[in-house]
Order: C-alpha cells, then structure tokens, then sequence
C-alpha cells in the first residue's frame, strides 16, 4: 500500500507502544491510585470536551483532509485556506466558550445527582475544548501530508507517559484533587503545543495571513463550507454513538460506576488500534483517490484496511476474552472492576466489526455520496441515546456496552449497503472467509483450554499458545501480504 503501509506500520508500532502504556495506565495505575470516582471525573471531563469540540469543528478537520490535494497545487491559495480554517476553529470555540458559560447549568443539569463532582471542575471544561479543537486542526493537516506517526506518539505515547507521572506523584504526595486535575491539563497542552510547532516546521504553506484574495473567488470555497457543515452534523452524530455511553452511565448510575465502565471499555478498544492506525493514513489518500477518479485504488485500500487489521483485531479479541477473568484477578481492586466483564465482550465484539468492514466511513465521507453519511449519523445518534436510556436502568453497565455494540452494527451495514449499491465496492474477498475459518474455530477452543491456580501463568501459556496457533495459520494460508512480508522481516 504504499505510503499508507509505512506510515501505517511505524504508526501500528507506537500504537502497540501507547497499548503497554495504557495497559500499566488502566490495569495498573488507575486501579492502584485512583479512586473509581476520580476515573469517572477524568473520563467524564474529557468526554464532554471531545464532544462539545467537536460541535464547534463544524467539520473543518475533515474539508482540510478532502481538499487540501486541491488547493496544494497552489501553495498561496493552501495557505489562505489553511489560515481560515485556523481562524474559523478558533472563532466557533469563542462562540461555543460563551454558550457554554451561559448555559453550563442546563447542559450539565443530568449530572447533577449522581455526578455531582463534575461542576466543581466545569470550568476545566473550556481549556480542554480548545485543545482538542486545535489538536483536531492540526492533525488533519499534518495528515493531509501523508504524516501521521508524531500525532500518534503525542496522542499515544507522550500523554500516557505524562500521566503514569502525574498519577504516581498525586499517589504519593497527596496534594490537592485541583492541582492533580490542573497538571493533567498541562499536559494535554504540552502536546498540543509539540504537535502545533511540528506541523509548523512540516509545512511551509503553513503560515496565518489576513489576505485570502488567492481563494476568495475559487469554487472550491464555498464547497468545502457545504462540506464542512454536512460533515460536522455527521461528526457530531458519530461522535455522540462513541461518547454517549460515558455521558449516560454517569449521568444515570454515577461517577464511580463510570469508572469502572472506563476500564472495561479500554480493555475492549484494544482490538481496533490497528484500524485506527491504518485508516487514520488512508483518508487522505482516498481523498486524493477520489480527485484522481482511480476507483481501483480506492477498492484495493478498502479490501486492504479490512484483512490487514482484521488479523490483529480477530487474535486480540480472542486473547482478551479467554484471559478476562485473570485480567481481572491480577489488577489491583480487581473484584470491583470484575464487574465490567460483560463491557469488554460487547464493546470488543463492537470495535472486530469496525474493524472487518475496513475504511468505509472514510470512503463514504470523501465521496459524492458523503450525505449519506450524515443521514445515517443522525439516525444512529437518536439510536444511541434511546438504546442507552432503555439499557442501562436495565442492565447497568452492560447495557450501556449493547447499546454501542447496537449502534455500530447497525451504522456500518448502512455505510456497507451505500457503498456496494453506489460504488461497487465491498471491503470483503476470498481471504475473508479464510480468516474467518481460522480465527473462528481457534476462538471456540481455545475457551476449553485448562486453568491453572496462578493467573500470570494461565496468561502467558494459554496467550503463547493461540499466538503461535493462530499467526502459523494466517501466515501458511497467505492472509494478508502485508502481515507476511512483516513477519518475514521479523523472521529472517
């Protein structure tokens, strides 16, 4: 694949890295050192951020992924429309900082009684905002250069680390919730301000100006405001099926549930770093696809961005779930977070079917059909929320996990049905079915493989064992030509 497979592997690689660090983070250190209340705050803070920052993008992040291939051929017109969608993003967080400061109390009204410690730290709220809104921008042009893998150290290494710190420090010397919660900030803004300087020094287009005469009768302009609006609706929506589940258990069930519900569900995001890595390079090479009319290519990467994660997501799963119980057993205060077993089945079962149906939303969104997208987001969000409501008094938790499951099924037939009906596309080949005869049947007996009295060595043998298993199969049944070339080289 290209660029997309360099990038994708060096991102894949720091994204196994930010998994070890998440893995001491969540299983390790939060469990440890934080109350469960305290991880439902941090969780709940940036929820509510990622989702009100995302209203206020309007979807500008995505029109600079879709034309910046148009506008690059002419390095002054790029540049006055790189310095407008700074000054836009910047200009809708004014006006989302002041909506929200005006009506913060009917906002945040559902946490009132169970969440109650969410408004002594409201005020974090806008700062967050803005660094995810920049955060946003600024990865959207470093990878509309084809450049992914810092973002991803930032995002995935550099905070984590940041964070196993902090949590160790406020552990030990015990000083004050605020200053903990102000240091966490800090280092979202220390990244923030790496990855602005870097993509600075990336691009020398990159510059604000005041003048935009360069664009400022081009067609392409009002375009892409068209776009960023149909875009930032269906952003909204997709974000909404993500994030609400966060926002609904706390608001119904609590804090210190949610911190719980947090845990479980990183133990079931697991399985979708590798999609998340490959198709985070290809959506600017399906953009540029799309402008070139090279239909074959954008077919290849769809097929390619299905197998290629599939492998990993297909054996991660089956490791997560034949090791949950002595997961949960070895991290510390683990009979309380044992409760969220049943969130890691359904958000990981989630997360193998983004994963199997590859690059498809990104498909979809760059497009001609990208309004497909948004009316699929809008009936997926009201899903969402009407699912969650019903579940969760119901199954706690655990209702909260179907729903999303629910959501994402649904979401990703509708994006597949488009795409075939429209396009002639679908992500599936011959090498599916193979996969599925491999990863299925291993999955199923490696259930009635035996337990020993120490969870450490039921981990490793039972994790060494379906490893070989299963990567012998993929790799002698010829899967995936990326995984085979990458274990050749790992090999020889």
């Amino acid at each position: 694949m290209g660029v997309i497979q360099r990038q994708g592997v060096k991102s894949t690689l720091i994204s196994y890295l930010g998994i070890a660090l998440g893995a001491v983070n969540v299983l390790a250190v939060y469990p440890a050192m934080l109350a469960p209340e305290e991880i439902g705050l941090i969780r709940l803070l940036i929820d509510i951020s990622i989702l009100i920052s995302t209203i206020a993008l309007l979807g500008i992040p995505g029109s600079i992924t879709k034309y910046f291939s148009y506008f690059s051929s002419d390095k002054k017109g790029l540049t006055e429309f790189l310095s407008l969608c700074i000054y836009a993003s910047l200009m809708v967080f004014s006006i989302t900082a002041l909506l929200l400061y005006q009506f913060n109390d009917l906002i945040l009204s559902s946490f009132k009684e169970k969440s109650s410690l969410l408004f002594e730290y409201k005020n974090y709220l806008y700062a967050f905002i803005l660094i995810f809104i920049l955060q946003d921008i600024f990865t959207a042009i470093s990878k509309s250069y084809f450049r992914i893998t810092i973002p991803k150290f930032l995002s995935d290494v550099f905070i984590r680390v940041g964070i196993v710190i902090l949590i160790t420090t406020y552990f030990w010397q015990k000083y004050s919730l605020d200053k903990f919660i102000s240091i966490y900030l800090c280092i979202y803004l220390a990244s923030l301000i790496i990855l602005i300087v870097y993509t600075y020094r990336l691009s020398t287009e990159l510059k604000l100006v005041a003048s935009f005469s360069s664009i400022y009768n081009n067609p392409l302009l009002p375009e892409s405001i068209k776009f960023s609006l149909f875009l930032a609706l269906g952003a909204i929506s997709s974000t909404i099926i993500i994030k609400i589940d966060t926002w609904m258990v706390s608001s119904i069930l609590g804090l210190k549930t949610t911190g719980i519900y947090v845990i479980a569900a990183y133990i079931g995001t697991v399985i979708e770093i590798p999609r998340k890595a490959i198709n985070l390079i290809s959506y600017p090479v399906i953009a540029k696809h799309w402008q070139q009319n090279q239909i074959n290519k954008i077919k290849e990467i769809y097929q390619k961005t299905s197998i290629t994660p599939s492998i990993t997501g297909f054996l991660f799963f089956t490791l997560i779930w034949i090791n949950i119980d002595d997961l949960f057993n070895m991290i510390p205060n683990g009979h309380i977070y044992k409760a969220g077993k049943y969130v890691v089945l359904f958000i990981g079962l989630s997360k193998l079917i983004d994963t199997l149906m590859g690059a498809n939303a990104e498909i979809l969104i760059t497009s001609k059909y990208y309004k497909y997208h948004l009316i699929f987001g809008l009936f997926l969000a009201s899903l969402s929320v009407i699912t969650n409501y019903l579940f969760i008094p119901t199954w706690g938790i655990s209702g909260a996990a179907i729903a999303s499951f629910i959501s994402i099924l649904i979401v990703n037939f509708m994006r597949y049905w488009v795409i075939k009906q429209k396009l002639g596309l679908h992500p599936m080949t011959f090498k599916t079915l193979q996969l599925l005869l491999i990863a299925i049947p291993i999955f199923f007996l490696s259930l009635i493989l035996p337990n020993f009295e120490f969870p450490i060595v039921n981990i490793v043998y039972k994790s060494i064992l379906v490893g070989i298993l299963y990567i012998s199969l993929v790799y002698f049944f010829k899967i995936s030509e990326d995984v085979n070339s990458l274990i050749k080289r790992i090999i020889y």
